[in-house]
C-alpha cells in the first residue's frame, strides 16, 4: 500500500497525472490475474448436486471426469481399480438425497459392480487432469515379447 501511495505521489508531483489510470489499471489487472489463478487451482469437494451433471468421461478404471453445468468439471477418484470401467466407457450412479458424495457414494459399472467414490476435485472446464490423477490414467502396455524363448 505504501509503495502504491509513493508511486501516485510521484506521479502527481511530476505533473504526469495522465499515467495514474495506467498504473491503476496495471494493479487491477494483477489483482484479476491473481484471482483467476486462485480460481483455477483444483479444489476438493465433498458432494456434487447430481442434477448439475451434464455428462461424464471415463479417464481410466480409477478416474472419471464429470462435466457439470457451469464452468467447472469434477474429477472423481475411485477407492480402488474398478475393473473394465474404462473398457466399457459406461457407468451409472444412484444419487443419495440428490447428491453424489465422496466417501460413501458409489458408481456402477456396466456389469453392476459398485465402485466407491474416494474423492472429488473441482477443476476448470477442459483443464488437464491434476498430476495426482495422471498416474491413474496412464495405462502401461503389457510386454508383447515372447515368454518362452523366441524363434
Amino acid at each position: 500500500m505504501l509503495k502504491r501511495l509513493a508511486t501516485l505521489t510521484l506521479i502527481a508531483a511530476t505533473g504526469l497525472p495522465a499515467l495514474a489510470p495506467a498504473f491503476a489499471a496495471a494493479r487491477a489487472e494483477e489483482t484479476v490475474i491473481d484471482a483467476l489463478n486462485k480460481l483455477a487451482e483444483p479444489k476438493e469437494v465433498r458432494c456434487v448436486d447430481a442434477s448439475r451433471i451434464i455428462s461424464y468421461v471415463i479417464e481410466s478404471d480409477e478416474v472419471v471426469r464429470l462435466q457439470m453445468k457451469g464452468r467447472k468439471d469434477v474429477i472423481m477418484q475411485l477407492k480402488r481399480n474398478c475393473n473394465q470401467l474404462h473398457y466399457h466407457a459406461y457407468m451409472a450412479y444412484k444419487p443419495t438425497n440428490g447428491e453424489l458424495c465422496a466417501g460413501f457414494g458409489d458408481i456402477f459399472t456396466r456389469t453392476g459392480l459398485p465402485c466407491r467414490i474416494d474423492s472429488m476435485t473441482e477443476i476448470e472446464r477442459g483443464a488437464e487432469l491434476p498430476a495426482r490423477f495422471k498416474a491413474a490414467t496412464t495405462d502401461t502396455p503389457e510386454d508383447a515379447g515372447d515368454e518362452g524363448g523366441g524363434r
